[in-house]
């Protein structure tokens, strides 16, 4: 009995041991076929791995490739998700740390890359590039302080690299004067000494936006032209020269660029934003801004954003029914959003344009309980209970938007004209003289002599 039990065990471990070498040969397969781009098959290979009972090892390898299989495909999640029990098997790898760190930088969980890549470097990690993300990942979760305690320790080390020289520009550039300056040194360095082509890309984009926002706006343009010379395909280049001009007031060279960068990448909801918003300057674009938001709401019939500019086209094209229909969408989606208050107030001016003075009402006190420290709101209820002829109510409510704002004429002209249907001549000269001081050049329009007359 006892030589028998010896024979059962030998049996087993030979068993195991042939178990082992079939796992070992499917784990090389997997790998050759990975290694060739044969993705599907290594995945499948490496999937039936996991859930069988193998060494930790094998097991081990096949996590991690699992995980940049995952990666490859997009699948961020699953990435992480394995390269979680990878780590179960070896937590002290400092390799499977940075591998999920860099997950986590896609999926833009800062705190947690920031975590793994300090544990990549406690376990060991080599080479220069963990500095380089973690500076990367503490910039993205704005803790420039923790940026810059390694930008000062390992600057000696790490300033031949091109990555490095850009993550400290970016960080640079969110200082002082001082250091703003010195990040748009380095961009313009790195534009002609760079070796990788991505990072002299993105200092173009980055040295302008920078220079735009220190005020330097000529310059600005010319790197984003200069750029273009290098990159006339890229999208970006000619969306970011556009924002400039936009900003600038360049409403045609605006537009120019933005259709430029439409025909490079049509899908990108940010041109064609871009596009309406300057056509909506311009009455003779207005078809074009409408054609702007319509592609938007194409792509995304819930946007709110585009719903309501769209709406807004269409008012201002002279189209009330429609932009009824687009305010009324707005609303419904997210009836308490900032553009559900604006919605509301358009809406009033519409029905109070329209003669529907009880709607406007509706719509303007809507509008009034989002935002009830606007004193345009109060300035409307004025002009509309003006209308009712309801003199009492315009004024009360031309008073309260003065309170909130005393320096807009408009707002004591009406409130002249309130007092005036009430027959107090006195308050209302006193009232057309306030808004001759805040802009003398409506003098005609107030007509001081006529009110003195009716004294």
């Amino acid at each position: 009995m006892f030589k028998s039990g010896i024979l059962v065990l030998l049996f087993l471990f030979s068993l195991n041991m042939v178990y082992a070498e079939d796992y070992e040969s499917m784990l090389i397969k997997a790998n050759a076929y990975f290694k060739a781009g044969q993705i599907d098959e290594a995945k499948d290979i490496y999937g039936k791995l996991v859930q069988f009972e193998v060494t930790d090892s094998i097991s081990k390898v096949a996590y991690k490739n699992l995980a940049s299989i995952y990666s490859i495909q997009g699948q961020n999640k699953k990435a992480r998700l394995m390269y979680g029990n990878a780590l179960k098997l070896a937590p002290a790898d400092g390799d499977i740390y940075f591998n999920l760190a860099n997950i986590d930088m896609k999926m833009n969980d800062y705190a947690a890359a920031v975590k793994h890549y300090r544990a990549a470097i406690k376990f060991g990690k080599s080479g220069k590039d963990v500095f380089v993300y973690l500076i990367q990942a503490y910039y993205a979760q704005n803790d420039l302080k923790s940026a810059r305690k390694i930008i000062t320790a390992k600057d000696g080390a790490l300033r031949a690299l091109d990555d490095y020289n850009y993550v400290k520009a970016l960080v640079l550039s969110k200082g002082s004067k001082k250091d703003k300056n010195r990040a748009i040194t380095i961009f313009e360095k790195l534009l002609y000494t760079a070796k990788h082509e991505d990072i002299k890309y993105k200092s173009y984009l980055k040295m302008a936006e920078l220079l735009y926002k220190t005020g330097n706006i000529d310059k600005a343009i010319m790197i984003l032209k200069q750029g273009l010379r290098y990159y006339p395909s890229d999208a970006n280049l000619y969306l970011t020269l556009g924002d400039i001009y936009e900003d600038r007031g360049m409403t045609y060279e605006a537009i120019k660029s933005l259709q430029k960068a439409y025909a490079l990448n049509p899908g990108d909801t940010r041109i064609l934003f871009g596009l309406g918003r300057n056509a909506l300057k311009t009455e003779s674009l207005f078809p074009k801004a409408l054609w702007a938001f319509k592609k938007i709401i194409n792509l995304y019939p819930d946007n709110i954003q585009a719903l309501f500019f769209y709406a807004t086209a269409l008012q201002m094209h002279g189209d009330m029914t429609k932009a009824v229909q687009y305010y009324q969408k707005v609303i419904a989606i997210d009836p308490l959003s900032s553009y559900a208050k604006d919605s509301f107030l358009n809406l009033g001016n519409i029905y109070d344009d329209a003669g529907d003075y009880a709607s406007a009402l509706t719509f303007y006190q809507s509008a009034f309980k989002l935002d009830p420290a606007n004193s345009d709101l109060y300035y409307n209820l004025g002009l509309v209970y003006y209308h009712m002829k309801d003199y009492d109510n315009a004024v009360a409510n031309y008073k309260k938007a003065i309170k909130l704002n005393p320096n807009k004429a408009p707002y004591w002209t009406n409130l002249g004209n309130a007092y005036v249907r009430k027959n107090m001549l006195y308050e209302a000269e006193q009232a057309y003289k306030k808004a001759q001081d805040i802009n003398p050049s409506m003098e005609d329009i107030y007509n001081l002599d006529k009110i003195k007359t009716l004294e």
